[in-house]
């Protein structure tokens, strides 16, 4: 394929992709959620940790109390050290200090086409969340992209297909 095709087949691939009802210019980011601090009664999500082990974090006391049992090969125990392990656990919520997150969007890179985005996705998702996706963005008033593509379109003789382009000059503009 040369130079011209190439152009030509990107070109196409923008103007008839799904543009999820966003004007254009567009373009499209991975989104990924993290977690930031947040002040009491203010975050959307609790976690635990042991004060004496800082280190590991707990969604759910519940989740600490079945590590504990893994860790301590609680189903190999006899039944006095289940029991002496039973109390302890009872009084976990007083042992572990709590604290609250909020789940905060984080935006990266920059793509032209949604299968770049998702390519993209796919073989680094070891770098986001669970969650992350693709989300599409909008150039809002950058007239000079807008022209940009205006003119890549009829420079060639491709269809704007679901494009929105507006193709206004700048000057014209202020």
């Amino acid at each position: 394929m040369n130079d011209k095709e190439i152009i030509k087949d990107f070109l196409n691939n923008i103007a008839n992709q799904d543009n999820r009802s966003t004007a254009a210019p567009y373009f499209y980011v991975i989104r990924s959620s993290v977690e930031v601090p947040a002040h009491e009664g203010c975050g959307d999500i609790v976690k635990y940790y042991d004060p004496e082990d800082p280190e590991d974090h707990y969604e759910s006391i519940e989740d600490y109390i079945e590590l504990q049992k893994e860790y301590s090969e609680y189903d190999d125990m006899i039944p006095e050290d289940k029991e002496f392990f039973d109390k302890k656990m009872e009084n976990a919520e007083r042992n572990l200090a709590s604290y609250e997150v909020s789940l905060d969007w984080r935006e990266s890179n920059m793509f032209l086409t949604e299968t770049d985005a998702k390519n993209h996705l796919k073989s680094n998702s070891h770098h986001y969340s669970e969650d992350a996706h693709t989300y599409v963005k909008h150039c809002w008033r950058a007239y000079e992209m807008d022209d940009f593509y205006v003119a890549l379109f009829n420079y060639f003789g491709i269809s704007r297909g679901n494009l929105d382009l507006k193709g206004i000059n700048l000057d014209e503009k202020l």
